[in-house]
């Protein structure tokens, strides 16, 4: 890392890491300031899609200036390894902050989804499609300011597609139906995942859920969204119209642009929207007969039609022969015995007999044995013999009648359902299968011990194998789950608990004793929350290890509790709402709408602690600050003259300034102040009918108005097309 750019960068920590890339904090040493750089992972570094997927990223979000977009500042390759250097927002994701509170208050969750719409709206302006749009993309900074970031697989207008599947990836979680369907992701499948970002801000939780992906999936196809009212019915019907039509399961019904779903959002808590009615979507029929299409794992829920084996065929050909034996044996009794072509009897078994056995035991009898035979494999009978006889043994036969041999292709192998087997007990039931190409694979698991089979692929328990063919094993082992600790501090201590035992790890407790506290440190802690891990967060731990994730929490004793003093940022947020923001830069502007809106939210959270007010106090303070400090550049002034006479130059201007007149060669003619109303008049030496002479205005600080070029002579005639300086 310490190469990097020529050490322009200082690696401070490392502070992510996904499954492409390390995400480090970093310091630039040119323009002194932190970044965030995220550095491809050495072993990905040859993989030549995974270095364009890596590039796609730093392309889809560089040209995308936004508040609301974490910015891109720079990109690299060091030690062939390529890096994106970033903005670094100091805060938390928005997964980190739901599962931290829970549901979030429905004013907070409207403004955050109301900044991601923006970003979207930004960058779909920008001809980015985001495609993996969910809480932990999201960054939320400490004064209130939602960031849109990773856009690794972001799809862009032109770019070539990575793969023939390359629309559908994404988080199942928050994928739109159509992505399911194959079709390739759009600006509504955005906005369909900020629908689903909504929904779990209000409610804390996924809309939908299942064992595996494509049930997953299933569900955002074919089921209503959840409503949001039935879990907090205190959030207004504007809101869950707004996630109702974001996730509709048609794109004619759903928003069309992130500029929709803005207006909605901005508008949805205003009085006018107070008693707004249940929306509900008419469903259109597919354009150009489209149909719908189903992901491709679904397909092999399709029944498969069954067909007739050959001994099913043969068993009845075998009960009509003996009907029609009998009908014959009836007519030969009651004509009697004279039938001129011989009499009848009864067939002999040849069943496990050879072909030839068989053969010879029947034409010893005269009868006919067919030149081609039925092949089928067999539970028990070995390769060559004879399965059945068409007719079956014992069936009334005379000379001369042809008789068809069902042949076994050997003893079927049936297979067996080997889960939950050692690997060495699968080895040994396999051991003598030469036919059976047998592979293994392993999967982590904190359900199995080391070196159970958790499930086989290729062959299905009760499939019959031909031994004559070959076939393909695949047997799914267990190996410890080895996984990065998540970050749980500050998550409840029952809560991580359960977060750490299902990924498998053992947990233990230590719980601090809360009445040791001073009344200050009470009133600021938070009781029954993580507040340390060991070992700490981002360290590897394996399953096989058992060694325990000590969590230390504080326990909660009993105290009178002490509200927060509002009172001065009541004040503040009334004086900041009435400034005169007329001549100040749109950056200060926007940055005391977002403290104002963040003291706000405060002010309306009842258990809001002493410390959030004080802050919220403090930022809106420096943004208040920031905007008197900032005004809009002034402008230069401007002069609207005429000749008057052939001495006198008169017109208009702005209260306070001087008029120049000079001739061609820049020499002065005559000069004076402008009046309180902007007019002046100026005397000159007489001029000639034609002469053009040039009028500026100029005020204390040097801004000066364009040179203006005046024809003496007819106040009605057209200067000359000079321009002015």
């Amino acid at each position: 890392m310490e190469n990097l750019q020529l050490k322009r960068y200082t690696i401070r920590e490392k502070i992510g890491e996904g499954g492409m890339a390390d995400v480090y904090l970093a310091y630039d040493n040119v323009l002194k300031r932190d970044c965030a750089i995220k550095i491809m992972k050495s072993e990905l570094s040859s993989d030549p899609v995974a270095r364009i997927r890596f590039r796609r990223e730093a392309d889809a979000a560089a040209n995308l200036q936004h508040p609301n977009i974490v910015s891109i500042y720079d990109v690299g390759e060091s030690n062939n390894r390529p890096f994106i250097v970033m903005e670094y927002v100091k805060g938390q994701t928005l997964k980190e902050l739901i599962l931290q509170r829970g549901a979030i208050e429905k004013r907070e969750a409207v403004f955050i989804a109301t900044q991601i719409a923006e970003g979207l709206k930004a960058a779909h302006e920008g001809g980015v499609v985001h495609r993996d749009v969910k809480p932990h993309n999201v960054l939320i900074k400490s004064d209130g300011t939602a960031k849109i970031t990773d856009f690794g697989i972001a799809s862009v207008q032109g770019a070539i597609q990575l793969t023939q599947h390359d629309s559908v990836m994404g988080s199942v979680h928050y994928l739109a139906p159509e992505c399911s369907r194959g079709e390739a992701a759009s600006f509504q499948s955005d906005i369909y995942s900020l629908g689903i970002v909504l929904y779990e801000m209000l409610t804390g939780d996924l809309p939908y859920k299942g064992e595996a992906a494509v049930q997953v999936a299933m569900k955002h196809m074919q089921e209503e969204i959840p409503s949001v009212r039935s879990v907090n019915n205190s959030i207004e019907q504007s809101i869950e119209n707004i996630i109702i039509k974001a996730t509709s399961k048609s794109k004619v019904t759903r928003y069309q642009n992130a500029q929709e779903i803005l207006e909605d959002l901005r508008n949805a808590l205003t009085p006018e929207h107070a008693f707004d009615k249940k929306i509900e979507l008419v469903a259109a029929a597919p354009a150009n007969g489209e149909e719908t299409r189903v992901i491709q794992d679904l397909d092999t829920l399709k029944p498969a039609k069954k067909k007739l084996s050959t001994r099913d065929k043969v068993l009845i050909g075998v009960i009509a022969a003996a009907i029609l034996g009998l009908l014959i044996l009836l007519v030969s009794s009651l004509l009697g015995n004279s039938n001129s072509e011989g009499e009848y009897f009864e067939l002999p078994d040849v069943t496990n007999m050879s072909i030839e056995e068989a053969t010879d035991e029947l034409e010893r009898l005269d009868l006919v044995v067919a030149s081609a035979h039925e092949y089928e494999l067999h539970d028990t009978i070995e390769k060559d013999l004879v399965i059945e006889s068409d007719p079956v043994p014992n069936t009334l036969v005379k000379e001369g009648d042809e008789i068809k041999f069902l042949v076994s292709l050997g003893v079927a192998f049936e297979v067996e359902d080997y889960s939950g087997l050692t690997l060495t007990e699968a080895r040994n039931k396999l051991l003598n299968v030469d036919f059976v190409n047998l592979s293994i694979e392993t999967e982590e698991s904190t359900e199995h011990e080391e070196n159970i089979v958790i499930r086989q692929e290729g062959l299905a328990p009760g499939d019959k194998l031909d031994p004559s063919k070959e076939y393909n094993l695949i047997l799914i082992i267990s190996k410890p789950s080895v996984f990065q600790l998540p970050n749980l501090v500050g998550e409840n201590y029952l809560d991580a608990k359960s977060d750490l035992e299902a990924l498998g790890a053992t947990v233990e407790f230590n719980p601090q004793d809360s009445s040791t506290l001073s009344d200050e440190e009470w009133e600021e802690t938070e009781f029954e929350v993580v507040t340390r891990m060991s070992p700490l967060a981002g360290s590897s731990y394996s399953t096989a290890s058992k060694l325990p994730v000590v969590l230390t929490y504080w326990e909660k004793s009993d105290r009178e509790i002490v509200k927060a003093d509002k009172t001065a940022l009541t004040a503040l947020i009334d004086n900041a709402t009435s400034l005169d923001v007329s001549n100040k830069t749109e950056d200060s502007v926007r940055s005391l709408n977002i403290a104002i809106e963040n003291a706000r939210n405060v002010i309306n959270n009842d258990d809001a602690t002493q410390q959030q007010v004080d802050s919220a106090l403090s930022n809106l303070q420096q943004s208040i600050d920031f905007l008197r400090d900032v005004t809009l550049p002034p402008q230069n002034p401007t002069v609207n003259p005429m000749v008057e006479t052939d001495t006198i130059v008169s017109g208009q201007s702005q209260a306070g300034l001087t008029v120049r007149v000079t001739n061609e060669h820049n020499i002065e003619l005559g000069i004076g102040p402008t009046n309180n109303d902007g007019s002046f008049a100026v005397s000159i030496p007489q001029q000639a009918a034609g002469t053009v002479i040039y009028v500026t205005a100029s005020d204390m600080e040097g801004l000066t108005s364009s040179k203006i070029p005046v024809l003496v002579g007819s106040s009605q005639q057209e200067p000359p097309a000079e321009g002015g300086n």
